[in-house]
Parts: C-alpha cells; sequence; structure tokens
C-alpha cells in the first residue's frame, strides 16, 4: 500500500485542494467497479480525479460499489481518497453492465437532493453545478446510432410500449433518434429518482429474461432498457449537453467541428489508455489535450507506482482489445522471435514480463516459459497457449528466475531512464545463456532515426553489444549476444522493412 500513502502525502501538500466547507454536498456520484480488474482500476482514476480536483471539493460524495470480492487493496485506496465504498450483491451474470444498476439501490443515495449514476470510465474535469437546477432525470443523447429501428421496435414491443417519435438527434453523427441515450452519466433528482429506478430495474429484467430481441447488440441491453424506462418520463426529461459526457475513443475525422470545439466537463474516455504506462490517451483530440497532458502529468508518479503492482496489470489485460499485443503488432513480434531463433537456435525461450504474449507455433522440441506477475495475464497466456509453460512471479527477483537459451523483455522497459528498468535489463543478460531481445516503447511522433539513435543510447548506457534489428512502429528491438560464439543471422532479420537507416 505504500503508493496509495506516497498519493495522499503528496495531495495533502497541494495548497490547491481546499479542505471540505460544513455544508453536505448535495450530489451524489455513483458507479459500480463489481470485481473486474478493469472497472476496479478506472473507478480508482475516478476517485483519483474527483478527490485531486478542487471543484469538486464540497461538491459531490463518491459513492463505489463493489462486491465482496474485490481485492481489499482497492477497497482500502477508495476510502483513502474519500470515497464511500458500498459492497454489493451481483445482480445478473447475463450482462455486465447491468450491474451498475445494483448501486442505486443503496439507501445512502437518499440523503442527496441529486444523484448522479457515472460509469466507471469517466474523468471528470469540472463541477456542473449550473445543471443541477431540474426536477427531472437529465442524460446525454447516444454518440451513434447504435440501436437501429429495427432492434428499437423489437425491445419496445417486448415491454409493451410504443416508442417516441425520433424527435432527437444523436450527439455525433447527427441522424435523427429517440430517446435512446448513453448511460455512461445520468443525473436525477430527488423527486423522481426512487420511482425512476424501480421501473428501469423492472424493464431491464424483462429484456434480460428475453435478452434474444437485442441480437447481436446485447452489450446495450442496460442502454436499450434506459430508454425505455426515460420513454415513460418524457415530461421530466432534458438532454445533457455534449460536455457532459464527452465521447473520446472516436477517430478525430468522426467528430464535427462543433464538437471537436467543445471544451468537457466529463470524459468518457472508453478503453483509450496507454496499456505500458496507465496514461489516458486521448492526444488525437484537439478539444481535451491540454486537459489530459494535466491529468496524466499529476498522477505520472502515482501511475508509476501502481505499475509495479500486480493490480496495474491485471487492469490492463482485462480491457477490450488490450489482451497482450494488437494482432499486426503480435505477427511483427513472433516474426522477430522466429528470426532470433534461426540465428541463435535456443533450445529454450524465457520471455520475463510476458504478459498475454506467447509465440504460436514454435517447434515442439523447443520450451517457452512465460513469467509475469500478473495472474490474470498468466490465466490468459495459459489458455491461449497450454502447450507452455507460464507461472506468477516477480521478475525483479533475480534469486527466483530461470535461465533460457534465449531471454524475451518486450513491454516492459521504456527509453526513459529508469534505475529498476536498468536492473531488468542486466537480469535478462545475466539469465540468458545465448541471447537477449528486448524491446523499448519510443514516445509517439518520435523521427525514426532519432528513435533508433535514442534507444540505441538508451540500452548502451546499460550494457554494451545491443544490435539494433526491427522497429514496429515507435517500438524498437534490440539483440544482444551473450554467447560470442553465436552470429546474428543479419540478412534475415534485417529484412524488416523498418530497419532501413537504423544502424
Amino acid at each position: 500500500m505504500a503508493w496509495i500513502v506516497t498519493m495522499l502525502d503528496e495531495a495533502a501538500e497541494d495548497k490547491d485542494i481546499p479542505v471540505a466547507s460544513g455544508t453536505p454536498p448535495i450530489l451524489a456520484i455513483a458507479c459500480v467497479a463489481d470485481s473486474k480488474p478493469k472497472y476496479l482500476f478506472e473507478a480508482l482514476r475516478l476517485a483519483q480525479a474527483i478527490f485531486l480536483n478542487p471543484a469538486y471539493r464540497g461538491f459531490a460524495d463518491l459513492f463505489i460499489g463493489v462486491f465482496s470480492d474485490a481485492p481489499k487493496e482497492y477497497v482500502a485506496a477508495y476510502r483513502e481518497l474519500g470515497a464511500k465504498v458500498v459492497e454489493l450483491e451481483e445482480y445478473t451474470d447475463k450482462h455486465g453492465p447491468s450491474n451498475k444498476l445494483t448501486v442505486l439501490r443503496s439507501t445512502l443515495l437518499d440523503a442527496y437532493d441529486y444523484v448522479a449514476l457515472f460509469d466507471c470510465d469517466l474523468l471528470p474535469v469540472e463541477s456542473f453545478g449550473e445543471l443541477l437546477n431540474f426536477e427531472g432525470v437529465q442524460a446525454k443523447l447516444a454518440d451513434l446510432s447504435t440501436l437501429d429501428d429495427t432492434h428499437l421496435t423489437g425491445i419496445f414491443g417486448r415491454l409493451g410500449l410504443t416508442a417516441p417519435a425520433p424527435i432527437w438527434r444523436t450527439s455525433i453523427d447527427d441522424v435523427p433518434a429517440t430517446c435512446y441515450c448513453n448511460a455512461g452519466c445520468i443525473v436525477f433528482s430527488r423527486s423522481i429518482f426512487r420511482s425512476f429506478v424501480e421501473r428501469w430495474f423492472q424493464f431491464n429484467d424483462i429484456l434480460l429474461a428475453n435478452i434474444e430481441v437485442l441480437g447481436a447488440r446485447s452489450f446495450f441491453l442496460d442502454q436499450a432498457s434506459f430508454c425505455a424506462c426515460l420513454s415513460t418520463f418524457l415530461d421530466k426529461f432534458r438532454p445533457l449537453p455534449l460536455y457532459m459526457n464527452f465521447p473520446g475513443h472516436l477517430a478525430p475525422k468522426v467528430y464535427p467541428l462543433d464538437a471537436l470545439n467543445t471544451v468537457p466537463k466529463i470524459i468518457h474516455y472508453h478503453d483509450r489508455v496507454d496499456v505500458r504506462t496507465g496514461a489516458l490517451d486521448l492526444t488525437s483530440l484537439p478539444n481535451v489535450q491540454q486537459i489530459l497532458f494535466h491529468f496524466n502529468g499529476l498522477t505520472a508518479d502515482r501511475r508509476k507506482a501502481l505499475r509495479d503492482t500486480p493490480l496495474f496489470w491485471d487492469a490492463i489485460h482485462t480491457m477490450p482489445g488490450q489482451r497482450g499485443m494488437s494482432p499486426s503488432r503480435r505477427a511483427g513480434a513472433l516474426a522477430l522471435v522466429r528470426c532470433a531463433i534461426s540465428s541463435v537456435a535456443p533450445r529454450n525461450i524465457l520471455d520475463l514480463g510476458c504478459g498475454t504474449f506467447c509465440p504460436q507455433g514454435l517447434e515442439s522440441s523447443l520450451a517457452y516459459h512465460g513469467v509475469d506477475f500478473s495472474a490474470e495475464a498468466i490465466r490468459i497466456a495459459r489458455q491461449k497457449c497450454p502447450q507452455y509453460s507460464f507461472r506468477i512471479g516477480d521478475i525483479m527477483d533475480a534469486g527466483n528466475l530461470e535461465t533460457g537459451d534465449l531471454v524475451l523483455l518486450f513491454d516492459v522497459i521504456s527509453a526513459h531512464a529508469d534505475r529498476a528498468a536498468d536492473l531488468l535489463v542486466q537480469q535478462a543478460i545475466t539469465h540468458a545463456r545465448k541471447a537477449v531481445l528486448v524491446s523499448l516503447q519510443l514516445p509517439d511522433g518520435s523521427d525514426a532515426m532519432e528513435g533508433w539513435q535514442a534507444a540505441s543510447a538508451r540500452l548502451g548506457s546499460v550494457a554494451a553489444g545491443f544490435v539494433p534489428v526491427a522497429r514496429l512502429g515507435t517500438e524498437h528491438f534490440f539483440l544482444r549476444l551473450n554467447d560470442e560464439s553465436t552470429r546474428i543471422g543479419r540478412p534475415e532479420i534485417a529484412g524488416n522493412p523498418d530497419l532501413s537507416g537504423a544502424s
């Protein structure tokens, strides 16, 4: 828990964070992290954002719902950050997002004039007191036409309702829409809260029992039931402005100009997270660049400390689309491993910090052993490649590591000076009988030649003998021979088209 203590000590010294006033907040913000690593980690980021934001002091209390099997480290961290933790029971195992409704039944929320239901992957930037003047329910219309007329007709028909006329428009692609909203941020007034929530549960229960009506769009079941419920409260509905739930996951070309000129008060970042650092990665959107740079800078030391715990990597490996390398990068990395095998002729491979990467299709006589301290990563890797050996372990613990003819060190070190990373490189060299294959990630926008030079200098400061062999995007790969009798098959490895001008 040292990283939590450090974070709180630093925050306490921040003169810009005022002491909460004696007047209790009128707003409760509620989210559900259940016990999934991804949501638990996102809720921690949400708690940090609120704790470190002066605009939220005295404005809102944060409630985080967890299941009984949530790791105690997260529960303690939430409380240290001022959040109120509510233990919940699972509502359904059919549809994960529906479980976020459970926190709304907590009687603790009845003490507030307004309740905001948040998805965990929201970044609050500014308070929104100007919106707490409406007796009803507020939510932002969907960004895109997620459910078409066929889906909505079937949903409303199954619930015995008539779909409202499409008098609204989606917020990004600007097409006619019913009251179908993104359920990532919903604001209720006390006067409507209980009656709306209970009806929402009723509609959600019916759709859960008839989930086939959504077809391939079943993931959006909670939004569909919310839309149906909202259709029965239209006289109490006010759409939230785009700045209250700004989507950060779309390609820049998708946004209309007025959207890119919007200054968000709440950013919905979805899965836009740098899997190596845990930083939010929305810098392709000009209207959020400075906001994200500030938040990432504010939390950089805390994220760095967290990266040295299994909590971080368990969360990263459960993010949609982030279970290890992307398909294109995985193919490139696998090709490099095969080239190294051709040159070094190892009998076995040791992969330090393996994550979920496992090279498919190797010769059956070649033993592969991966070590990572993320239990989730090891679980996924074993599932993907049962023919290989994996174990949970600390790759910093030199006395508890095997040796290998070829040692891999992918996605573990960066191009920035870091004593711990230096020790890992030296450890990889020590545990390699023949060779080490290392990757370094350079910042986006790095010039190719400058990138090679920076990466070469970085590794050269640790140990001599590393030779550049390939580049995949902004990631640079280097091979070092420990066995001088081995010679690198340069023509085969240097055939990578990205290698031109590298050496």
